[in-house]
């Protein structure tokens, strides 16, 4: 039988295969078959991958990974489509192990790729396609957020992801395109495997080396408190953009920085907060204030450049900012990197240097190297022998007053570096504008994520943060679905942004977010067009709510939200009652048995028999086509319930109410029924009289507002005025609110005695019911 020796001898051979395929005629498919090959063997040899520890995942993690990243950078679809899913399988089941390069190819590849302005249609639909599968596994979404979003070190990830699936979601113009559907099924998974609970591990029979063990509560606080860190981290970032002084007094304001701020805070702050603008950081570090110059040595005293060679660490060191142009700050952002890397160059027994200044010589002299070798307009590029030519005697020993020549092959090996791989000073092009980069500059990057994250989160050691994801991201997820409902023409469109809505309703609901589904609401109270019909012409209301799937699907989702989440909305409530008394209006339901009942539709105007002729109509059909959507508009209101919502509110969470009753007292009627929403708000407050301090002001201060403005005695007021007078009852035994109970009575006091006495039964009876 075959033995680890065997399977790691195998791997490594296929490996190496993938590294040196040739370019060439008949070839294509050679890549896309070792990848696939590749992945059979990953997932055939499952947790084995593990052990010994330092074999197969120095071969995994770095040198696969490796030839999996150039392989992404391709223009070949199905090439590309074999990287990602070697990658998601390594991933699932290396996990903390394959974090760092998971990070490397999604973030740096994937995204950039799909964001690319230059890439193609089918490579963008296939990283939709990718992350769609990814998003369907359980728990992959919870981890990436706990490892990455929540480490200061780490990007966004969760969030970009989201991010770009609700940017793909958004059509250019109507209808939705493959592109569109693909994110927004995507987007339909993510949000679908954030509502799981009790996720499993993603390899539940493996224990993956690296993951920290189980914290529960107490690591999912830790983790919260780190992601609020990175927050004001990324806010802090944004003012330091515009002006280090007001970021510097934002981290201060929030306990990120002492007053006086000290040199080792910013130094830290310039390191880990994310969004900083690379060329302000580069600006700061090179002013010549003492504060300044600090900052710069505690920078650069915090770089690790052990096992670099010289232009790598210079590579890494500028990566993290951008040079500046004027020379003497140049001088001593290269001079702090010197001194730092001839540091550590001596703290390992690297001798090859004599004294920081021959590190800073060189250090100068490599910029000039990658500045001639990649300017477009210099004609004339500097040679070996130049470069060589041009260090000779720079190695100096003060202390033995000698000078060396630095050893040829380093500098050999630094020429063709720069030469293979330019360091971007100043680098203003997005990374899918860059073209391909060498599969050395890969290796070295997957050298790097290999030796972070170490520490692993799995979900299940952390729940409980979905809640603190989705409100997150919401904004644009609401803003992608509701963008490609607004394109859908048919039903079959609009499924998905439907369910991709109301998906993103159960979390925020779940999880008691309520700015999600007020926004939501009031933006498909838009797509009802319900509210915006003209008084004129509410009686066209049932006739086009049968005719639009799109005005149909809205308000079936509203009315949804309003009765199975009214416990959550806030401000949404506005929108709710505008629908309701609308739909009273247009006679489609019935708010109370007291309220106005609506002005009979005008007579339809018929197609005249003296017309038909010219039309090539037959008798009727026009008006049997309005009549059946008028018909079907009439079945959909009352199979919606929401008629029901505004008078079963017993139930309602006691902000939920008090929401609700403002936004009945707000609402703006039609004038033919200025006090319809009055009387609504009457019956709502009655049919709430245990809970009375939820409505009693709003209630007390519409009807006073009523009575003073002189409107006619109608049933809505009447009503109204005898729930003040039923209600006072109960209003002055809560401490709360007993104080206004004189005034009102005060008013009804002034409501003439004829009025007073219609109501006389009525307040009898709601007092019999108080006492009962």
């Amino acid at each position: 039988g075959f033995g680890r020796e065997h399977a790691f001898a195998v791997l490594s051979t296929v490996v190496d295969a993938l590294a040196h395929v040739p370019e060439g005629p008949g070839l294509d498919p050679l890549p896309c078959r070792l990848l696939t090959l590749l992945s059979i063997c990953v997932s055939a040899a499952g947790a084995a991958l593990r052990h010994p520890p330092g074999v197969y995942q120095g071969l995994v993690r770095v040198r696969l990974m490796s030839v999996v990243a150039v392989n992404a950078n391709t223009e070949d679809p199905e090439r590309l489509a074999a990287s990602l899913s070697l990658a998601r399988r390594v991933f699932a089941v290396l996990r903390g192990e394959a974090a760092g390069s998971v990070e490397v190819l999604m973030a740096r590849i994937a995204l950039v790729i799909g964001e690319g302005r230059r890439s193609s249609a089918a490579l963008k639909e296939v990283v939709l396609e990718a992350l769609g599968e990814m998003c369907v596994v359980p728990g992959v979404l919870q981890e990436l957020y706990v490892n990455f979003d929540c480490n200061l070190q780490s990007p966004n990830l969760f969030q970009k992801i989201v991010l770009f699936l609700s940017k793909s979601a958004l059509p250019i113009s109507p209808p939705l395109s493959s592109h569109n559907v693909r994110a927004l099924e995507a987007l339909l998974r993510a949000l679908q495997t954030l509502s799981c609970d009790g996720l499993p591990p993603l390899d539940a029979a493996a224990s993956p080396v690296g993951a920290r063990p189980g914290g529960g509560a107490s690591r999912s606080l830790e983790l919260s408190a780190q992601k609020l860190t990175k927050r004001r981290l990324e806010t802090a970032a944004d003012h330091f953009n515009r002006s280090p002084g007001k970021g510097t007094s934002f981290l201060q304001s929030v306990g990120l920085a002492s007053d006086p701020v000290t040199a080792g805070e910013l130094a830290w702050f310039l390191r880990e907060a994310e969004g900083l603008d690379k060329t302000v950081v580069g600006d700061f570090l090179g002013e010549r204030d003492e504060l300044n110059l600090e900052v710069l040595k505690t920078y650069a005293d915090r770089m690790d450049f052990t096992g670099f060679q010289i232009d790598d660490a210079l590579r890494y060191f500028l990566s993290t900012f951008r040079l500046p142009g004027e020379s003497q700050k140049i001088d001593r952002i290269t001079e702090a990197f010197a001194v730092r890397y001839f540091a550590q160059c001596k703290e390992v027994g690297y001798d090859v240097f004599h004294s920081s200044d021959a590190v800073h010589i060189l250090t100068f002299s490599i910029i000039m190297l990658n500045t001639d070798l990649h300017n477009p307009q210099n004609k004339k590029r500097m040679t070996l022998e130049e470069f060589v030519r041009n260090n000779r005697g720079i190695n100096e020993d003060k202390a033995a007053k000698k000078s060396e020549d630095l050893p040829r092959e380093l500098l050999t090996a630094i020429y063709h570096n720069i030469q293979t791989n330019e360091i971007r000073l100043n680098d203003s092009a997005s990374p899918a504008d860059k073209g391909p980069r060498p599969a050395e500059s890969w290796e070295k990057e997957m050298q790097g994520a290999a030796r972070s994250h170490r520490d692993y989160v799995r979900w299940e050691d952390a729940t409980g943060l979905e809640g603190e994801m989705f409100a997150g991201v919401w904004g644009p997820v609401l803003a992608g679905a509701l963008a490609a409902a607004e394109s859908a023409w048919t039903m079959q469109q609009l499924r998905l942004p439907m369910q991709a809505l109301d998906a993103a309703a159960s979390l925020a609901a779940r999880h008691s977010l309520s700015a999600p589904l007020d926004h939501l609401l009031s933006h498909l109270v838009d797509l009802t067009t319900i509210p915006s019909t003209p008084p004129a012409a509410v009686h066209t209301i049932a006739e086009t709510l049968g005719s639009s799937p799109k005005a149909q699907s809205s308000l079936a989702a509203l009315a949804k939200i309003a009765r199975e989440y009214g416990d959550v909305v806030r401000e949404g409530w506005g929108p709710i009652v505008s629908v309701v008394v609308v739909l009273h209006t247009a006679g489609l339901l019935s708010i109370h048995p007291d309220a106005p009942k609506p002005a009979p539709a005008p007579a339809r105007r018929s197609v005249g028999s003296d017309w038909q002729w010219l039309a090539g109509w037959g008798e009727g059909t026009k008006d049997d086509r309005e009549h059946t959507a008028e018909a079907e508009g009439r079945g959909l209101v009352e199979e919606c319930g929401i008629g029901s919502v505004l008078q079963d509110t017993q139930y309602l969470a006691p902000d939920a109410l008090s929401s609700l009753a403002q936004s009945l007292a707000s609402c703006t009627a039609s004038e033919q029924h200025p006090t319809l929403p009055l009387l609504v708000l009457a019956t709502v407050s009655v049919a709430n009289r245990d809970r009375v301090e939820a409505v009693w002001g709003v209630l007390c201060e519409r009807v006073e507002q009523a009575v003073s403005e002189g409107h006619a005695w109608d049933p809505p007021v009447a009503t109204s005025v005898e729930a003040v007078a039923s209600l006072s009852l109960r209003a002055v035994r809560v401490p709360a609110i007993a104080a206004e109970v004189p005034r009102m009575l005060q008013m009804l006091a002034n409501v003439h005695e004829q009025h007073l006495g219609g109501i006389a039964g009525g307040v009898a009876r709601h007092v019999h019911d108080l006492l009962a």
